[in-house]
């Protein structure tokens, strides 16, 4: 049950799990599909002082219990960008980005279906996506993008929401 990184499965610190359990568990595979890796980084993530710094622990670990970190970063904000974009990181990807041009550009593809096309093929582009996406379906990776940003960058969300709200609401009536 080793991780790709070769820590090793088991967690350092206590368990409920058995040394027996943990040994029936160490002959056994990882199911396919990535189960194991999403599993592994879909968080929550939690930061902790460190010696060096800002430490990045998985809900449940604890470097008082022995717990090594998965990152120590030297500002608290980077590793809130650690904390925000992790959970993405172990997930299939949401977008894939066809080789061939089309006339309408290269296609951009979520699962089998077109959603999209793009003028140029620019991987990186849809990389950043992919990120973004998987940060909009996690409310605990927003809110540490936003900390992450600091006060003032939430008070300007703050405005934009506040727009989006006003706008929607006149569109779609006080039930949108």
């Amino acid at each position: 049950m080793a991780d790709e990184d070769g820590r090793g499965g088991a967690p350092a610190g206590p368990s409920v799990l058995t040394a027996e359990f943990r040994r029936v568990l160490d002959g056994w595979d990882e199911p396919r599909g990535g189960a194991g890796a999403e599993a592994d980084f879909a968080g929550p993530w939690r930061i902790r002082e460190v010696d060096g710094g800002h430490g990045l622990f998985r809900g449940g670990e604890d470097p008082a219990l022995g717990d090594a970190p998965t990152g120590v970063f030297c500002d608290r904000e980077v590793a809130l960008l650690f904390a925000a974009v992790l959970p993405g990181s172990g997930r299939d990807p949401i977008f894939e980005l066809g080789g061939e041009r089309a006339a309408a550009g290269h296609p951009l593809c979520r699962g089998r279906q077109v959603a999209g096309h793009l003028a140029i093929f620019h991987p990186e582009l849809v990389a950043a996506a992919q990120t973004a996406a998987w940060l909009a379906r996690s409310p605990q990776a927003l809110a540490a993008l936003l900390v992450a940003g600091g006060p003032l960058a939430i008070e300007r969300t703050a405005q934009f929401l506040l727009q989006h709200y006003v706008a929607r609401r006149s569109l779609y009536g006080s039930g949108g």
